[in-house]
């Protein structure tokens, strides 16, 4: 009994087949090679392709960590704008530029400095109790002058009232100003033009007409300029 019991038992724990143990011996050598690799990975070995997608969160990254260089451009939003910094220094000046020093005078030279010698200025400055008048008597060299006329006037009704300008008793211009009240004194708009005369003595005279009045209220200034 003892003897077929002992045969029972050896027929049981049968001796591996040569595919089991091969088996056996790979299972074993992939066990172990894993624990390597976890245990003596080598450094810097880990890239991007060994990086399941979306693997790394935000919980795995260290606050504080990253820079600006780490994100994509415009995932940053832009800072409060900071103080102004110094002035820079002064340029150069500009050599073209044109100086605004004496800006009154051309070549240094003010504007008396361009009127013929012996230029007339006449202003008549004298309350007129009704239209015409004449101003004095002025001299000038023969060439151009430039007359300016103004004053006021008013009209007892609504209307246009005009102003006649003669040199020497010759009709020069004439100026016409709309009166929209009555009674009222008004400015009239200067008159300016630009005659030729000879040398020696010379009066301006001034005449109303068309419903213009004038009375003791009422200024005129005439001024004659020599161009020179």
């Amino acid at each position: 009994m003892t003897n077929e019991a002992e045969e029972r038992t050896l027929k049981r724990f049968r001796k591996p087949s040569p595919a089991m143990i091969v088996a056996c011996i790979s299972l074993a050598i992939a066990l172990s090679g894993a624990s390597y690799a976890a245990v003596t990975l080598p450094r810097n070995s880990v890239g991007t392709p060994q990086i399941k997608k979306n693997a790394v969160n935000s919980s795995k990254v260290k606050d504080g960590s990253l820079k600006r260089g780490d994100f994509a451009t415009g995932q940053i939003p832009a800072g409060a704008t900071g103080p102004a910094g110094p002035a820079g220094p002064a340029g150069a000046p500009n050599p073209n530029a044109v100086s605004a020093q004496n800006a009154d005078l051309l070549d240094s030279l003010d504007s008396t400095a361009f009127m013929r010698s012996g230029a007339v200025r006449v202003a008549l400055t004298e309350d007129l109790a009704a239209l015409p008048a004449n101003t004095s008597f002025f001299t000038t060299q023969a060439g151009q002058v430039l007359i300016t006329v103004s004053g006021t006037g008013y009209r007892t009704t609504v209307g246009n009232g005009c102003l006649s300008i003669a040199f020497d008793m010759v009709l020069a211009a004439q100026r016409c100003h709309y009166f929209n009240q009555v009674n009222s004194h008004m400015a009239l708009i200067p008159q300016t033009f630009v005659r030729t005369v000879s040398a020696g003595s010379h009066r301006i005279s001034l005449d109303a007409f068309s419903g213009l009045a004038a009375d003791p209220n009422d200024i005129y200034e005439v001024t004659v300029i020599e161009i020179p």
